[in-house]
């Protein structure tokens, strides 16, 4: 078969508006233009003597204004290519073309303007490539606050060399034209300034690795999100080998007074590690873990941090973001805790099959739990329960009733929760929606959402009220007697965006008040027969509205980091003052199925965003509640049951069987620690 050869290409490029040129198609808005490429010779004519490149297809992207874009491919039959309704502006046309094997032999890009009525032409050349690799940076950035954007780029090459990167200005994106190299591993140093190219103006810096094949085209595409302040890699190229990276312990983040220490994970031998943050190289970090203190930057900024590592002749590159944030600083209350040490539940502490018999029975007859909270309590009392107990005959059998809809039994054959608390009033039980078991904490210590009766000044704590209650009845031998009690939230820290260290002193304020109330010898007249012992809880791990794709969640992933640190506050009071801890915010970050902690990237589809922070996100929602799309995360769903926008409802409360499941062991866990088993 004659071979096609290829040595320069000449290629008319013609643009047309012109809505009755039948080749062209109907153009649909007279805002729109189209665009034909007409090759001059055909490609079996292309040939120059000595040249041994055969030429099998033709992949044409177009890059124009506001990100718009296209990409087909042309077999080397075809003379003529025509694409409809683009947006008027100024387009980069780049042509590539490949052989029968898909090496790329050959490529070439131009400018063309299109317009509305007009036909404009504009020539392009291929250069053949000879046996180099072609590499073309793309960044992508938000048109707002009429900021714009420019970039600095620098290849590094094994030996160090340095070859500076050229970026042009087209629409909303930054482009360079192909650059040629030699095979190998390079380091790409990248620099985003909004406004001048200036200190002051840089907004985000990255260092990361880049791996250039003979006869491969490479394309860095970067999305700059300017909501995040964030930006993440795409690398298009051909590694001969994947390699997976990931990182433990990342706080997107972090607090001017916290520390974090990042562990990278990689799944084969690694025979050298660099990181860097921000572009720049930290010295005396040469392993797979590094330390990054907040103190070390400035509050506000948003920093960037990259692992380069090195496997035989092959580097690869992976990094993560964080924000840093003031200190949430809390003067928590004064604790006199009879508790030898804390008592924390979290992943680590689901093993309930290694509970005794004995322990699970003395679960079932000593002890009546009163679990208060929303749809985040059910996930534990109702369906988590109810799942654990389905498949594992009488051990894990359970009792549920609210406080108002059901007479109040203990069983001995069961674990006795009661949850919710009764209405107040007419205008409570409207706000309540009804559900007696809907309890928010200023329906648990009394006030209103804003001004939540933290340290009693506005009465008795609502829940006080029950407990005194449930203990008259008790002694009466009308109910039984609740001796443990826990508060579980909702989406209450997310909400309280400014004055969160008020409410989080509130909070610890409040336990340490119910405490001492209803201790053995507390102000209650309780012995420690009938004492009350409370369980501190963190918060959920579900975020809505996340720059990398959104979820069935609860809020801005500002917040959500936000409340993250809150919950890490929680954690170092309980520890610090011997307390309780049901540590929901952990458990919902991990599978009870593969011993693996959900993370965003568990649930972006497109393959572009990775965050490792332990995240919870059970549905995928695309635009309408009403087009809802189910990505199981492992393996396993309960029921769900859903209405319209106004009404929106599911019955397993919005998350997943092993998450729910999680929760029950670790509460079975919990309550036999606290009936005095010893692991």
């Amino acid at each position: 078969m004659k071979k096609l050869l290829l040595l320069i290409m000449a290629i008319v490029v013609i643009l047309s508006c012109t809505i009755n040129n039948e080749a062209l198609g109907s153009v649909k808005n007279e805002a729109l233009g189209s665009i034909r490429l007409k090759f001059a010779e055909s490609l079996s004519k292309s040939h120059e003597p000595g040249i041994s490149y055969e030429i099998e297809k033709l992949g044409i992207k177009g890059l124009g204004p506001l990100s718009a874009n296209f990409y087909e491919e042309l077999s080397k039959d075809e003379t003529e290519f025509v694409q409809n309704e683009l947006i008027i502006g100024e387009w980069k046309i780049t042509i590539d073309a490949y052989n029968a094997q898909g090496d790329l032999v050959g490529s070439g890009s131009t400018l063309v303007f299109v317009q509305a009525n007009a036909v404009s032409e504009a020539s392009l050349v291929i250069h053949q490539i000879n046996g180099l690799g072609l590499f073309q940076v793309i960044v992508n950035f938000p048109k707002t606050n009429n900021i714009v954007y420019y970039a600095q780029g620098e290849l590094f090459s094994e030996e160090n060399d340095s070859i500076p990167i050229n970026f042009s200005l087209y629409g909303d994106f930054l482009m360079t034209d192909d650059i040629n190299l030699p095979p190998g591993s390079y380091g790409l140093e990248i620099k985003i300034y909004g406004g001048n190219i200036n200190p002051q103006n840089l907004v985000l810096a990255r260092y990361e690795a880049v791996q250039i094949a003979s006869n491969k085209k490479t394309t860095a595409q970067y999305i700059y999100s300017q909501e995040s302040g964030s930006m993440e890699l795409t690398v298009g190229s051909d590694l001969p080998q994947q390699v997976v990276m990931e990182f433990n312990n990342v706080q997107n983040e972090l607090g001017v007074d916290q520390i974090m220490n990042v562990e990278a994970l990689i799944d084969r031998p690694v025979d050298s590690y660099n990181w860097y943050i921000n572009s720049e190289s930290v010295d005396g970090f040469y392993q797979n873990s590094i330390l990054i203190s907040g103190s070390d930057f400035s509050v506000g900024s948003v920093n960037w941090v990259d692992l380069v590592i090195k496997i035989g002749s092959y580097k690869y590159s992976k990094g993560f973001y964080f924000m840093v944030r003031e200190a949430i600083v809390v003067n928590p209350p004064v604790s006199d805790s009879k508790r030898l040490e804390a008592l924390v539940v979290n992943h680590t502490s689901t093993n309930a099959q290694n509970i005794p018999d004995e322990f699970i029975a003395k679960i079932k007859t000593d002890y009546t739990i009163h679990i208060a909270g929303q749809s985040h309590a059910g996930q534990l009392a109702s369906f988590g329960m109810r799942e654990l107990s389905r498949n594992n005959g009488d051990r894990y059998l359970y009792n549920e009733r609210t406080t108002q809809k059901s007479i109040p039994y203990h069983s001995d054959t069961e674990i006795n929760i009661i949850r919710g608390l009764p209405f107040s009033s007419a205008a409570d039980q409207e706000e309540r929606f009804d559900n007696e078991w809907f309890v928010r904490p200023h329906h648990y210590f009394g006030g209103t959402i804003n001004n939540v009766n933290w340290d009693r000044s506005q009465g008795p704590y609502r829940i006080e009220e029950y407990l005194d209650d449930n203990y008259a009845k008790y002694l009466s031998g009308e109910a039984p007697l609740v001796n443990v009690a826990m508060l579980i939230f909702c989406a209450e820290f997310a909400n309280i965006w400014s004055g969160i260290e008020n409410y989080l002193e509130g909070y610890l304020s409040a336990m340490e008040n119910l405490e001492k109330m209803y201790s053995a010898e507390g102000s209650k007249g309780r012995d420690k027969a009938t004492a009350v012992q409370f369980i501190y809880s963190t918060n959920h791990t579900q975020h809505r509205n996340h720059p990398y794709g959104s979820g069935e969640t609860q809020y801005a992933d500002e917040k959500g980091a936000l409340v993250w640190r809150v919950n890490q506050v929680i954690r170092e009071y309980a520890v610090a003052n011997k307390k309780i801890l049901y540590d929901f915010g952990d458990l919902d970050s991990w599978g009870l199925t593969n011993g693996q902690g959900s993370t965003m990237s568990d649930f972006d589809r497109n393959g572009v965003w990775e965050l490792s922070k332990p995240i919870t996100h059970d549905i995928k929602f695309y635009g309408n509640i009403e087009t809802i799309q189910f990505y199981p995360a492992h393996d396993v769903w309960g029921p769900y049951t859903f209405q319209n926008v106004e009404g929106f409802t599911n019955n397993n409360y919005h998350t997943r069987v092993e998450h729910a499941e999680l929760k029950a062991a670790a509460f079975w866990y919990l309550m036999a620690k606290i009936a005095g088993w010893e692991e």
